[in-house]
């Protein structure tokens, strides 16, 4: 089994291995790409800042940043209607029951 741990630094960012997000198709837009990620992009449109508050459009791949905010961009996915969220499945949290 391959090792999804790809958050060594302790930080709200968690990168999806390739061969996952390539089995799934094409995405129009990334909207929470990280910041100076050295990973191939895997939307045509990427926002590395204010995703929240930019337009969205197409088809959306949302790996969002774990924190407080992460209901928040699930939310935001789930108004736009189209995409797909990677996220960790921590049911026993407030955002699963909102």
């Amino acid at each position: 089994m391959k090792n999804f741990n790809n958050n060594t630094d302790n930080k709200d960012e968690w990168f999806t291995p390739r061969y996952i997000t390539d089995s799934l198709g094409g995405f129009d837009l990334d909207p929470c790409m990280s910041v100076g990620s050295h990973l191939k992009p895997i939307a045509n449109i990427n926002y590395c800042y204010g995703g929240l508050e930019r337009e969205w459009y197409g088809r959306v791949w949302c790996n969002p940043p774990y924190g407080k905010h992460t209901f928040v961009w699930l939310k935001r996915l789930a108004d736009h209607g189209s995409g797909i969220a990677l996220i960790f499945a921590r049911t026993e949290t407030r955002g699963f029951h909102a």
